[in-house]
């Protein structure tokens, strides 16, 4: 390599090569000249690689730079940079990797950092195996989607899982016949595994495709780190030593309710009392079915989890309140049940509702209590109870929220209780009843705002005796059907409660229809009235009890300028302006762009609707 020295010209003085050849063979000639190109070019590199030094990011100590070039590639496997893609692409070369193309010292510093090649990429089998190499004896992160893949790249993943002696996380969605090959050269014990995710994809060539089937000496049984168990459509038994005592988090998802590797209480409970540090449970369609074995007459009465945070079970309703009615939850631990009913089945959901009643309980402190409330009605025969240990929550799109300081759209604030309920034969009064039994429920002394949204129809009944005595309830929004609520603002039929809800501060409508009746009186008529009433109260009373300051209306229908004028006469309105607009009103602009935050349809969910049909997985 050529180095600058004193005196020395910076530029290269060229020769004439081929007059240095009179005999006149060409070949010579020109492979001279190459040589010499070579030379030059390698003087250059030189060169660069000197200025490049002199640069001030050189001076950054190699370890600097490694922990900079890793902030790099954590940065671009964040879901908010790779689309929301569960899986690993298989067929994208990771950007960061670019970083090793800058100059020669960034190289150096890169391929000697073998913590930045731990997340192993599919792209090739000689990229798998170069990641491979340079990660050294670091830790491995195996993430593979091999839905859709040749046999190639089936040997490429065989490749990185070979090295499970030193994978920290591993992560397959696969096939059945794929994943079973895959889990079967499993063998070796795997001291380091913290994290283990086995998905057996539905989208195969088969659409009778069964669930995987695990095998019983999958990593020799050893997995004493093991931190993380989700298993997706895969069969094991209930001893299996991946059920470690180790586990913080255990996930396990069937496709149906009918499941015949469900397990019993008596395997089950113990087996949840041996895992102290559970922190995260959930179980779809795989909680046991109650039973009158004697085996399961003896099985302890209360199982305590002390670190349980959260607890999420999808089944059938007297499956869920089985299981919890067996354990012993922290006040603190945040619950996800989604209950679907059988067909033919009476009184559905009665059994989960000393559960609620036990387990949103007041306490002493109170921090735990709900301040914000959405009910939604989710179709005709499902709605949805959400409840958060914060205030000012209004649910938009799915899991999203705003909060009334105007941040948002989020969805970092997990809900108290997350309720979903489904039953099969319609009914109109059948959301209303549930409301009344299964809002007290919830100990809502606290809550201050409260979203109502998609119901046919709310009586004037529930709203008073739900939340008629909530004194701090200061927030409402009704979307679709508001006059029940309207109808609830004022009694005047010499009720004791003559205004409830009296905290109540800000109305919003969203959706609403407001040329329903009431009493065969227009809703906005009777809007009127009971503000102007419960305004009149307040001023006999000489307080502020029920005065509500603010009433907001968005994408209403049957309204008119000339009553939101009347309106604004006795309080602060602010209305978007349309006529006529209504929830079944089609803006073509919402087909065209949803933006990040938008809330996809649940393809999971319409694949079980048609199971539910056709009596197969589709």
């Amino acid at each position: 390599m050529l180095r600058l020295a004193a005196g020395d010209s910076l530029t290269p003085q060229p020769r004439n090569i081929a007059k240095a050849k009179p005999d006149g063979h060409l070949d010579n000639a020109r492979g001279n000249i190459d040589t010499e190109i070579d030379r030059v070019t390698l003087y250059l590199c030189d060169l660069r690689s000197q200025r490049n030094n002199l640069s001030p990011i050189s001076k950054l100590p190699p370890e600097l730079m490694s922990r900079v070039f890793s902030l790099c590639a954590s940065a671009e496997s964040h879901p908010r940079f790779r689309g929301h893609v569960a899986f690993d692409s298989l067929t994208v070369m990771p950007e960061w990797v670019k970083v090793t193309w800058v100059c020669r010292r960034w190289r150096e510093v890169a391929i000697g950092c073998a913590a930045l090649w731990t997340k192993v990429d599919f792209s090739s089998s000689k990229w798998t195996a170069e990641m491979l190499k340079r990660s050294k004896n670091a830790s491995l992160v195996v993430k593979a989607d091999l839905t859709f893949v040749s046999p190639r790249l089936v040997r490429t993943v065989e490749l990185a899982t070979s090295h499970i002696s030193r994978t920290r996380e591993l992560e397959l969605l696969a096939p059945k016949q794929t994943l079973e090959a895959l889990a079967r050269q499993l063998r070796s014990p795997a001291p380091f595994l913290e994290s283990l995710h086995l998905s057996s994809s539905r989208f195969s060539n088969h659409l009778a495709d069964g669930p995987c089937s695990l095998p019983d000496d999958i990593f020799e049984g050893q997995v004493p780190q093991l931190r993380r168990l989700e298993l997706y459509r895969c069969r094991f038994k209930w001893n299996s030593p991946l059920l470690s005592t180790t586990l913080t988090h255990l996930h396990i998802t069937e496709a149906s309710n009918h499941n015949p590797a469900r397990p019993t209480l008596s395997q089950i409970l113990p087996l949840l009392q041996g895992m102290p540090l559970l922190q995260s449970l959930h179980l779809e369609y795989a909680a046991p079915v109650p039973s009158m074995d004697v085996a399961e007459l003896w099985v302890p009465e209360n199982i305590t989890l002390r670190n349980l945070t959260s607890i999420s079970l999808i089944d059938v309703p007297h499956n869920c309140a089985a299981l919890l009615s067996r354990l012993d939850l922290p006040s603190r631990t945040d619950m996800k049940l989604t209950c679907l009913a059988p067909a033919g089945t009476q009184d559905e959901f009665s059994r989960i509702l000393p559960i609620l009643s036990k387990h949103y309980a007041p306490t002493e402190k109170g921090d735990l209590s709900i301040q914000s409330l959405s009910i939604e009605a989710l179709d005709d025969t499902r709605m949805r109870f959400r409840g958060w240990a914060a205030q000012g929550i209004l649910p938009r799109n799915g899991d999203h929220f705003t909060l009334m300081d105007g941040t948002g759209p989020r969805d970092d604030i997990t809900p108290r209780i997350d309720l979903v309920l489904s039953w099969h034969t319609w009914s109109i009064d059948k959301p209303a009843r549930l409301i009344e039994s299964i809002a007290p429920l919830l100990s809502l002394e606290h809550l201050q705002t409260l979203s109502v949204k998609g119901f046919e129809y709310v009586p004037k009944k529930v709203w008073v005796d739900t939340f008629g005595k909530l004194t701090q309830l200061g927030v409402i929004r009704v979307s679709r059907s508001v006059a029940g609520f309207v109808d609830s603002l004022y009694q005047d039929n010499g009720s004791e409660l003559k205004v409830p809800m009296p905290g109540l501060r800000k109305i919003q409508f969203e959706g609403a229809d407001l040329a329903e009746q009431v009493n065969r009186i227009n809703v906005f008529n009777v809007l009127q009235r009971n503000l102007t009433s419960r305004i009149a109260y307040e001023r006999e009373r000489d307080d502020d009890v029920g005065n509500i300051q603010v009433i907001s209306m968005t994408r209403c229908s049957g309204i008119r300028d000339d009553q939101v004028s009347s309106l604004r006469r006795i309080l602060s309105v602010l209305w978007d302006g349309l006529v006529g607009y209504g929830e079944d009103t089609i803006d073509l602009d919402e087909f065209q762009y949803f933006g990040e935050w938008a809330h996809w349809p649940d393809v999971e969910g319409e694949l079980e609707d048609f199971e539910e049909m056709f009596g197969l997985p589709f």
